[in-house]
């Protein structure tokens, strides 16, 4: 790949650290943790899986550790290469670094290529969104719930069904802004998730500090627990005052705060009428 000519110059390493390593002093990397943290959404799932594994003692490690690898491999790698290619100040926000590098080497197609690409690996995502939203519905609703049901398949169909349709709000919000439609979703859904991500760390925590934790054995375990569960935890923190202190991110981030706040005051009340 080095030393390939390009419109942009020559292909080689060098061009990683041209014109400075990061933009504005590093500002605008602090900016892009909301979306590089919205493209690691869903890595639970992993998680969620464990239940529908035959063998999750042996299946669900080499899932996780896997994980890692591929991130290095497809993530990082892949910004190393098209960095490569051409230095970073040559690509524009208004296109895909991929089409602008495949275009920038000639080859014509490099759109209709990316965007196969793009939509196939958008459907995966949704398929796996439905299958975990709809078995987390199922399993957190009362079974007198209507989606608390399963079908003749063995599936969660209502739970599933209404995940669906909250689903195709998106194309509600691409209908209504389509300009807009990807910064208010992908800020909305990164605001959710850094609550939630908190409250599993914190439920890890109050596990490992609960009586039961001796009681089982753990043969995979999180790696320097609970300093590492601190250091999320500060990270998440730290991901959501970016929220807060962006301007096209911060409606949505206070939001989703009073949103939160609303679901926990709910909550109470109704654990006060349980035990009544």
């Amino acid at each position: 790949m080095t030393h390939t000519r390009t419109s942009a110059g020559v292909a080689s390493l060098s061009n990683l650290w041209k014109y400075g390593f990061v933009a504005h002093h590093g500002h605008q990397l602090l900016a892009a943790f909301q979306i590089v943290f919205f493209a690691f959404l869903g890595i639970e799932f992993v998680g969620i899986t464990a239940a529908e594994a035959k063998n999750p003692e042996k299946v669900i490690p080499k899932a996780i550790n896997s994980i890692i690898v591929r991130i290095l491999i497809f993530y990082v790698g892949a910004l190393i290469a098209i960095m490569s290619i051409q230095p970073w100040t040559h690509y524009s926000a208004n296109q895909s670094p991929f089409v602008q590098v495949f275009s920038g080497i000639g080859i014509t197609a490099a759109a209709g290529i990316i965007n196969f690409v793009v939509l196939t690996a958008a459907a995966s995502s949704l398929n796996s969104s439905l299958f975990t939203t709809g078995r987390m519905l199922y399993s957190l609703t009362p079974a007198t719930s209507r989606f608390h049901t399963l079908n003749h398949h063995k599936l969660p169909f209502n739970a599933i069904s209404i995940s669906a349709l909250l689903i195709g709000f998106a194309a509600v919000i691409n209908y209504i802004s389509p300009d807009g439609a990807f910064e208010i979703i992908t800020s909305i859904a990164s605001a959710a998730f850094v609550v939630i991500y908190a409250v599993l760390v914190l439920a890890h925590l109050a596990y490992r500090k609960s009586a039961d934790y001796n009681k089982f054995e753990h043969k995979f375990t999180m790696p320097g627990a609970p300093y590492t569960d601190y250091a999320t935890i500060a990270f998440l923190v730290g991901i959501y005052i970016i929220l807060l202190t962006t301007a096209d991110t911060q409606l949505t981030a206070i939001l989703a705060l009073v949103w939160f706040a609303v679901m926990i005051l709910l909550s109470l009340r109704i654990k006060k009428d349980k035990n009544k």
